[in-house]
């Protein structure tokens, strides 16, 4: 996914770094919740564990996006922003 956003936002290293972080501890906090489900929620796991795991998964993840996307751009120098930047897609 890094490299992917490096390619598509016309080789960005800032944001294809925070996007590589942020993929790499999701995909960590995922499994480490996965695997200490079976543990905690015993043999029930499937019913009680998914929401939470989903629910820990998503604070966790989208926090740690924020923080250290904003900490990665921050590493790489102030960024200007003209009064006609729009946001667009295509």
């Amino acid at each position: 996914m890094g490299l992917l956003a490096y390619v598509m936002v016309d080789y960005s290293l800032p944001f294809a770094l925070s996007i590589f972080v942020s993929q790499f501890i999701g995909i960590s906090v995922a499994g480490f919740a996965g695997t200490l489900a079976p543990i905690f929620f015993g043999r029930d796991s499937g019913r009680w564990g998914s929401p939470l795991e989903t629910a820990f998964q998503d604070v966790v993840v989208s926090i740690a996006m924020i923080v250290l996307t904003y900490q990665i751009m921050l590493l790489f120098g102030p960024y200007s922003i003209a009064p006609n930047d729009v946001c667009s897609v295509g």
